[in-house]
């Protein structure tokens, strides 16, 4: 996708990669960070060095593989010993999540295979070789609350609500969802688990 994350990496002084489905956007993301640099395609498929990465992060990608096990045990094959892992995942057990239930902004399947919630995100990386496991849930200022809202009112559209009034309808919701954003990421229920 964008490669913003592994340029600020390159930036810092980290010898950066990237993966990437697309072949068309390899391309271009190797004329920034290095032609050896990009791996095109599936994490599972493509072939990467053993025992050699020191990190490996994974922002908003577990949710989307067929096998997050596979996905996992390879990553623990390709990390040097002692090497780190960093995952980013929507969280099953925020305050979003169980207000709007179907409504959820974040539930979008087929799109998303998986969720997690703390305990199993840590079962699933405890199972796949992985030790001192650490979960917080940072503070992202988004807009799941708003979003939601709008998703449940869709259901009444063309009976009370329109598509123009739900466009309006978002911005009055937008505050509610930032204020929901900071006091969520403090009860452990925010959008996401890192």
């Amino acid at each position: 996708g964008i490669p913003s994350f592994v340029l600020e990496m390159k930036k810092r002084g980290w010898d950066a990669y990237a993966l990437e489905l697309s072949r068309v956007q390899a391309k271009k993301i190797a004329i920034k960070i290095g032609k050896n640099k990009v791996y095109p395609g599936l994490f599972e498929k493509v072939k990467v060095p053993i025992n050699y990465f020191s990190a490996i992060t994974f922002w908003h990608v577990l949710e989307h593989v067929k096998d997050p096990n596979k996905t996992l045990t390879k990553a623990k094959k390709v990390l040097e010993k002692g090497g780190k892992i960093f995952v980013e995942v929507p969280n099953v057990n925020s305050i979003s999540w169980k207000l709007f239930k179907d409504n959820y902004d974040l539930l979008r399947v087929p799109e998303h295979l998986s969720y997690f919630s703390e305990k199993s995100l840590k079962i699933l990386l405890s199972k796949n070789g992985f030790s001192n496991i650490k979960v917080n849930y940072p503070l992202k200022l988004n807009s799941a609350f708003a979003s939601s809202a709008i998703n449940m009112l869709k259901r009444y559209k063309n009976k009370y609500v329109s598509d123009v009034l739900l466009v309006y309808l978002f911005y009055p919701f937008l505050p509610a969802s930032l204020l929901l954003s900071v006091i969520a990421s403090f009860w452990g229920k925010s959008e996401i688990i890192r």
